[in-house]
């Protein structure tokens, strides 16, 4: 049906058809010319042919002329009606010969060919015209989010949103929830650029799209449940955050590189780097916060990403006179861990603590660790396993360079994949830090946590001591570094 997303239903169980004959004569067509054009290609058919029918394991019928139009037509049919045979062309034809552009173009059609195999019913028109061109800083982000944090970003052959979304049709689709491509595409849609690109028309063919999706697979709940969530979330996306990190140097100790991004959601930009030293840190921290301040009043939260030795920085920002104009009180401030960005062994528990966190049934709870608890070493790690509702702890001590018991409670738990650290930045066994944390914890749902922070900092001397780590694992700055 022309315009309609979806040409027929597909069974989520049944096995695939081939592909609408138009799409199958477009994607043989464009191999054939991006074959015969490249000149290195044709050079070294004789090379790449021989990888290509070992790993078929069988020889192809080209004739004499390997490098002939007849054998080229005859590689690329057999190819298409192999399991991963387009695959297994690109791998054997990139690993010989053909320029950058033609690698990435060949990964492109064995994305769209895996696409079209996938999801034989759908009418790739509309999408294709809506995501074919479209450009944005966002994609790595939203492909990394997408895929749950299984991919550390896209491959370098997605440039597109297009080139984007057929790569993660191939991603395996989890357990539960949305496949990762249908997950990019409910992202997409809030994405600035694409907005700014197509309107409200480009969200409503998105819309579509997913809703057919999820018609013909049985994903309609699954949907749903993620439209909610997105739905909560629009308001954090939209505000501007500026997001800086410090990062140990790996030549000198006493130095730190510092990087900054700024943007709204998914969308941050990255700004310049500097190197300082550890004296200078609170103090550089401060002026970027203060020059973003000065830049524009639309500024939302402030996430710090801080080594482990120097979670307790925003004390040390608090105390200072210098720092008076950045509206530490005015607006989240939030910390993160930069070994947990790192580290990505402990992603999964993480992000299953996230999620936990997230859903609207959630009963989530926080574990108060207490100064005479005299648990140490394994004893405190197997505390903070053994409830599996628990995402967050209150630190019986501020983890600061100088308290080791302070450090220990927050490496575990960053360790174990708690979202959610709390403590005092001078002393967490001051009455007023207790009461102020409980009021802090008690009502309503742990997701507000950052907002309810704000209004506590504003209204209580000992709300204005606390420091938050407040971890979502789906924002992560792209960056070589990382």
């Amino acid at each position: 049906m022309p315009g309609f997303p979806w040409q027929g239903d597909v069974s989520r169980r049944g096995r695939p058809t081939r592909p609408p004959l138009s799409d199958t004569t477009r994607v043989r067509t464009a191999l054939l010319e991006l074959l015969a054009d490249d000149p290195s290609v044709v050079r070294t058919t004789h090379v790449w042919l021989d990888d290509l029918e070992q790993v078929l394991q069988r020889p192809l019928p080209v004739g004499g002329d390997v490098s002939g139009p007849e054998a080229l037509r005859t590689v690329v049919d057999t190819c298409l009606s192999e399991p991963f045979g387009l695959r297994t062309l690109e791998q054997a034809v990139t690993a010989t010969a053909g320029s950058s552009e033609t690698a990435r173009a060949l990964a492109q059609l064995a994305d769209e060919w895996q696409g079209l195999e996938l999801l034989p019913g759908a009418d790739w028109s509309a999408l294709r015209a809506l995501l074919g061109d479209l450009e944005s800083p966002a994609l790595p982000a939203l492909g990394r989010q997408a895929a749950g944090g299984r991919i550390d970003g896209l491959p370098g052959h997605c440039v597109t949103a297009w080139s984007a979304f057929l790569y993660l049709l191939g991603l395996n689709v989890p357990a539960s929830g949305l496949p990762p491509a249908a997950e990019f595409l409910l992202l997409l849609a809030e994405d600035d650029q694409f907005v700014r690109t197509h309107g409200e028309r480009g969200t409503r063919v998105l819309g579509s799209w997913l809703d057919s999706w999820a018609r013909a697979w049985s994903l309609e709940e699954e949907l749903d449940h993620a439209r909610r969530l997105a739905h909560r979330a629009e308001g954090a996306r939209a505000e501007r955050l500026l997001m800086v990190q410090l990062a140990p140097d790996l030549l000198e100790s006493d130095r730190y590189t510092l990087s900054r991004w700024v943007g709204s959601g998914h969308d941050l930009v990255p700004g310049d780097e500097q190197s300082v030293t550890a004296d200078e840190v609170a103090s550089a921290v401060a002026g970027v916060i203060a020059d973003e301040v000065r830049a524009t009043e639309a500024l939302g939260a402030v996430e710090l990403i801080l080594p482990l030795a120097l979670l307790n920085l925003p004390a040390d920002l608090m105390r200072r006179d210098d720092v008076t104009g950045i509206g530490m009180r005015d607006r989240p401030v939030v910390v993160r861990s930069l070994e947990r960005l790192r580290n990505r062994a402990s992603h999964r528990r993480w992000m299953e603590r996230w999620n936990r966190l997230s859903a609207s049934e959630a009963t989530s709870s926080v574990r108060w660790n207490r100064l005479d608890e005299g648990v140490e070493g394994y004893q405190l790690y197997g505390a903070l396993t053994s409830d599996a509702g628990l995402v967050g702890c209150v630190l019986s001590t501020p983890p600061g360079a100088g308290s080791p018991r302070g450090q220990r409670e927050a490496r575990a738990a960053l360790q174990l994949g708690f979202p959610i650290l709390l403590w005092d930045i001078e002393d967490c066994s001051r009455p007023d830090f207790r009461a102020a944390a409980e009021e802090l914890l008690s009502p309503g749902r742990l997701a507000d946590l950052p907002d309810r922070l704000l209004d506590l900092r504003r209204r209580s001397p000992a709300g204005a001591r606390l420091v938050l780590l407040w971890d979502d694992p789906y924002r992560q700055p792209v960056w070589s570094g990382l």
